[in-house]
């Protein structure tokens, strides 16, 4: 599990390398294979100790319409369907999965989930992924663990308002998190996902992910550079790759 891995001395190394591989890993699935992974969560992200990362567990995720798919990329989509058991959407018109509100891990969930959006797409795993590693950080930093604000779940729509009131600093965010020890470099990659995640335009966006879960996410790529490959860089940039949806 991704706790046990992170050691405190390699912590910035460790986690820019689970932010480049675990966003590579939905997005290639997403774009290339037209498949979500839905559960994103601490216990189905897997480090080694080259810090190559494996996104684990795809037994909650959801096949999307397959048009347009190299021969190549359809066989490879058979054989994880059948490996995983996925649920088909593929019936659906569009892209659009509809939103069960018992898949995947509730603590990790997007505050569009928890509100119940009526679809999903590759930013609700992105902010799953934040969540890992905000609680990855804090579990190093608290080992008696504590009952840390941020991750004190009760039911899915409290806790996305706490964690909206949670996210509104940017100077204060981590503490209410668990995490008040880490580098500078550190901290620049932390705030700079909660700006890609929670602003638009300037705006702190999270209250209005709370009142319409379908409320559209002003995604800067730019503020990923240096934490992700330029390769990754460019598929997010591609007006072609469905973020939301």
């Amino acid at each position: 599990m991704l706790e046990e891995k992170l050691d405190p001395g390699l912590t910035f190394s460790k986690v820019r390398a689970v932010v480049n591989g675990t966003i590579r890993c939905p997005t290639q699935a997403r774009v290339y294979c037209s498949i979500l992974h839905w559960d994103i969560s601490i216990g189905n992200v897997m480090v080694d100790t080259s810090s190559m990362v494996r996104v684990i567990d795809w037994g909650y995720g959801k096949l999307l319409p397959d048009a347009g798919l190299t021969h190549e990329a359809a066989a490879h989509r058979r054989a994880v369907a059948t490996k995983w058991q996925l649920e088909d959407m593929s019936i659906l018109a569009t892209s659009k999965a509809i939103h069960q509100s018992l898949t995947g891990t509730s603590l990790y969930m997007s505050i569009p989930v928890l509100c119940g959006a009526g679809v999903r797409g590759l930013l609700d795993d992105f902010e799953s992924l934040f969540y890992v590693i905000l609680h990855a950080l804090s579990a190093l930093e608290n080992s008696k663990d504590p009952v840390i604000c941020a991750f004190d779940f009760h039911e899915s729509r409290n806790l996305a308002m706490v964690r909206t009131g949670c996210l509104a600093s940017e100077a204060c965010f981590l503490s209410f998190f668990g995490v008040t020890r880490c580098s500078d470099a550190l901290h620049k990659l932390l705030c700079n996902l909660r700006e890609y995640l929670f602003v638009s335009n300037g705006k702190y966006i999270a209250p209005d992910l709370v009142v319409d879960p379908c409320t559209p996410r002003g995604t800067d790529v730019q503020l990923l550079r240096g934490f992700i490959d330029e390769d990754m860089m460019s598929l997010l940039q591609d007006k072609e790759t469905p973020l939301q949806t």
